[in-house]
This record gives structure tokens, C-alpha cells and sequence, in this order.
């Protein structure tokens, strides 16, 4: 029995020995035995990157890396899809985005050498679009701040370039006076852009509905710094033609008072090189048609001014830095605005601003009708609907169309119909309609105070109306301004 328990303490001893080997593993036998096991399938995971055919056949391998590289960049740079086009009723549809942009990626899957060496410039050669605006006023699937940084993290975790061409940003007044949401995105991580474009639109200057006169504020000048690796600055200004001269002021008073800085303090100023562009939109937006700024049926003309800010250097080619400014001779970024005094803006077209849709198509206006006869029957409607309220909407001057004879036959015409409807007055003893005939003579009398008007508001008969055609007018009820 005795070596049974000989044997048994040994086993049990054995057993205690691989246990405590295996809590405490020996640290160099595991080097010697583990490890080449792991580096061998790392080895083979990276086979997809590492273990690819210089294809010494192909045509494309045989030319220089730097004129692949051209090639490759044409045929990756994303493009606006024409077969996804955007609503034309939008702030965002504009000539060079009528569209979300695309890239044929199909090359990417011809071959691994071609992916190796492509794989990251469809994000790097397409012009990244940023809008610091509410989501009305942007595409549904834009740039966001965490998409862009995943994305730049990957390129940088595989040693790829992450210098982004072109970056754009359109920007509402109110989101970018405050510097704030710019500088987040300028801040991102291995964010390296080579050339910035900051566009307010025509929708984004401050009470653009009110048609008040522009002005820009500088605070996002002045405090907002710019990645090291910004080359060109561009700022467009843009607006209706009619307020050209605005735009004009406003770019003159940027081009003499914004200077932009660099992280490492390197100034970027202009010189006013820029360029004009101009171009035709749809004037419906938001399910409203602005009637008012119209210059032909659905359109609006626009006019858009860019300046180009570069670095800033002295006369023997220097890099002039912002710490090396005497603060003398320093910038100072200054709100800009238009002095209404000093310049001419041409006048407004018409009092009616704007209509939605719905009640365009209750007058009988399509997209189609011209501008001055959508905005007469908008007023004949409003007109109707008020006859028997005691006050009548007169249209806008440009739209009435009289001379001396006319203007004499018109005025015999009003006298006469202001003597039958004095008689009618008088005849009048109704009691149920007493407070609304009283009502009527007062906006009367108040109106016949006016000398020589135009057209004789509250004229001609009452007209009654029934329950059904006063709630329906009531419905087609314009808004004007």
C-alpha cells in the first residue's frame, strides 16, 4: 500500500506544480514558444497590404508613381451625381452643388496595387462641405464634425496623408459671428486642409426677409485660428443682383479692415483679388415664393463676390508672423456693414413679400405666371376677401398703369359712385346690420380724407357673401408684409 501512496502523493504533487505553473507562467519559455506563433499570424493578416503583385505587364505600373497619382486623382475626385439631383426648392441647390457628389470607387476593386495606392483619395481630393446652419437649410446627408474625425484617425493610424485640398463652409451669420462652431472643426485632429472657402448666402445674412441691408460681424475674425497648413483663405459674399452695390461695400471694407492668423502666427491678408460670379436660382424656398425679389417667373438673379486671403510677406519675401506686428501698425477685425446714406440700392419691386404655395394655387398662380400678374390677382383676392371689411388693398404703384385722360375718367367714375353710394347709405335703416354699416363709415370717412387718391378704397356696392364663400376666402388669405 505504501507505493500506491507514494505514487499518489506524486501525482498529487504534479498536479500542484502545473498549477502553480500556470498561474505563474515562465516568462522566458513563453517567449521562446509563444510568441513566434503570434508574429506568424500577424504576418498573415497583413498579407492583403504586403504581398501584392507589382504586375511588371500592366501599362499603368510601367509609368512614374507621380503620373499615376494624376491619373488616379482625376478618375477618384468626386463629381455631382446627375441621376440624384437636389429639390430646386432649397437654399442648398446651387450651380457647382445641384447634387450630392459621388466617386467611382469601381477602380478601388480592380486590383489590390491600385487599392494600396488609391484607397484614400476619394476624401482627400473632394472638396469637404461643412454647414453651420439648422438643418433646414442643409442636404440630408452632409459632413459631420464625428464623421470627419473617424475618418481622418483612420488615415492617420495607417501613416496615410490626411492634408485635405479644399474645405468649405456655409455658415449663417448668427452660427458664425461667434467663432465657436468654426473653431471646433478647425481643432479636429490631423486636420490639415491647404485651402479654406467661408460662403454666407443670400439666406444667411442677418433679416434677409425684411430685405435689411447687409452686415457682417468680425469677432470670428479675430479670434478664430487657422490650421498651420492653410495656404488660401476665400470669403464670398452673396446676394440678390439688385443689392450688388452692398456687396461691393461690404468686400471693400473686408479687403482694408480682416486679416486671419495661423496657429503658428503666420498672418494671411489680401490684396482684393477675387472674382465676380453670377447666377439664376429658384426664388421658392420653404414652401414660400418671394415674389418680391423675383426677376422673371420662379427666379431669382444672384450676384457673388470672392476674396482671396494668402500669406502675408514683407518686401524681401519674409513670412510676416502676428507677434512680429508692431501694435501700432496692427489690424483691427471690424464688424462691416452698408451705409444706406453713401450708397444706392435699387427700390423694392412690390409691398408683398411673399406667398406660400398653397395660396398661390387657391388664386390660380402657377410657377410660370409672371411676377406682376401673380401679384395683382394676389391682391384682387385679398381685395375681394376684404370689400366688406371696409378697407381695400391697394397694389403696388409699379403695377398701375394711368395717365391725365385716364386719371380724369377715373375720378368722374368715383364721384359717381361715391353720390349712389351716399343714397344707399341713407336708404339703409336695417337694424341687424347697424354696427357693420357704422364700422364702414367711419373707414369711410377716415379715407376720404386722402387727396387725389389713386384708387378710391372702400368703392362701389356692398357685396354679401355666404358662410360658405366667407370661409373660404378666410382660407385663401394672403400674407403681405
Amino acid at each position: 500500500m505504501k507505493p500506491f501512496t507514494l505514487v499518489n502523493d506524486n501525482i498529487r504533487n504534479f498536479r500542484l506544480v502545473n498549477q502553480q505553473q500556470r498561474k505563474k507562467p515562465d516568462i522566458q519559455r513563453d517567449k521562446v514558444k509563444v510568441e513566434p506563433e503570434i508574429m506568424s499570424k500577424k504576418v498573415n493578416r497583413l498579407t492583403f497590404t504586403t504581398d501584392i503583385s507589382p504586375q511588371p505587364s500592366s501599362s499603368l505600373f510601367r509609368l512614374p508613381a507621380e503620373i499615376r497619382s494624376q491619373i488616379y486623382e482625376e478618375a477618384l475626385t468626386p463629381t455631382p451625381d446627375p441621376s440624384n439631383p437636389y429639390p430646386t426648392a432649397t437654399c442648398y441647390t446651387r450651380p457647382e452643388l445641384p447634387g450630392p457628389r459621388t466617386a467611382a470607387v469601381a477602380l478601388l476593386r480592380t486590383c489590390k496595387a491600385i487599392y494600396a495606392e488609391t484607397w484614400h483619395l476619394p476624401f482627400l481630393t473632394s472638396e469637404l462641405i461643412f454647414y453651420l446652419t439648422d438643418d433646414s437649410r442643409r442636404p440630408p446627408r452632409a459632413e459631420t464634425f464625428v464623421g470627419v474625425q473617424q475618418i481622418l484617425n483612420k488615415l492617420a493610424e495607417t501613416d496615410a496623408d490626411t492634408r485635405v485640398r479644399k474645405v468649405r463652409f456655409f455658415a449663417q451669420l448668427c452660427n458664425l459671428e461667434p467663432g465657436a462652431q468654426l473653431q471646433r472643426i478647425l481643432n479636429m485632429r490631423f486636420f490639415q486642409p491647404l485651402e479654406i472657402t467661408v460662403t454666407v448666402r443670400h439666406t444667411d445674412f442677418w433679416w434677409w426677409e425684411s430685405d435689411e441691408s447687409l452686415r457682417v460681424g468680425g469677432d470670428w475674425v479675430a479670434k478664430c485660428r487657422f490650421p498651420d497648413s492653410v495656404r488660401v483663405i476665400n470669403v464670398e459674399f452673396e446676394s440678390l443682383e439688385r443689392k450688388k452695390v452692398q456687396v461691393d461695400e461690404i468686400c471693400e471694407q473686408a479687403v482694408k479692415w480682416w486679416e486671419f492668423i495661423r496657429e503658428d502666427g503666420t498672418v494671411l491678408a489680401t490684396r482684393g483679388e477675387g472674382e465676380v460670379v453670377r447666377w439664376t436660382g429658384a426664388s421658392t424656398w420653404g414652401n414660400q415664393r418671394w415674389l418680391r425679389d423675383e426677376t422673371g417667373p420662379g427666379t431669382l438673379e444672384y450676384y457673388l463676390k470672392r476674396i482671396t486671403w494668402r500669406i502675408k510677406k514683407d518686401q524681401y519675401g519674409t513670412v510676416i508672423k502676428s507677434e512680429l506686428v508692431p501694435k501700432a501698425s496692427r489690424w483691427c477685425p471690424k464688424a462691416i456693414g452698408v451705409n444706406l446714406a453713401a450708397t444706392k440700392v435699387l427700390p423694392l419691386q412690390s409691398s408683398v413679400c411673399s406667398a406660400s404655395l398653397t395660396q398661390l394655387q387657391s388664386v390660380g398662380v402657377d410657377q410660370d405666371t409672371p411676377t406682376a400678374e401673380a401679384i395683382e390677382m394676389l391682391v384682387n383676392r385679398r381685395n375681394e376677401y376684404s370689400r366688406n371689411r371696409g378697407f381695400l388693398m391697394e397694389p403696388p404703384s409699379w403695377l398701375v398703369e394711368s395717365d391725365e385722360d385716364d386719371e380724369e375718367d377715373e375720378g368722374e367714375d368715383y364721384d359717381e359712385e361715391d353720390d349712389e353710394e351716399d343714397d344707399e347709405d341713407d336708404d339703409d335703416d336695417d337694424d341687424d346690420d347697424e354696427d357693420d354699416d357704422e364700422e364702414g363709415e367711419e373707414a369711410g370717412d377716415e379715407l376720404e380724407q386722402g387727396e387725389d387718391d389713386e384708387i378710391q378704397l372702400n368703392s362701389g356696392p356692398e357685396i354679401p357673401y355666404t358662410d360658405a364663400q366667407i370661409a373660404e376666402l378666410e382660407r385663401a388669405h394672403i400674407s403681405i408684409a
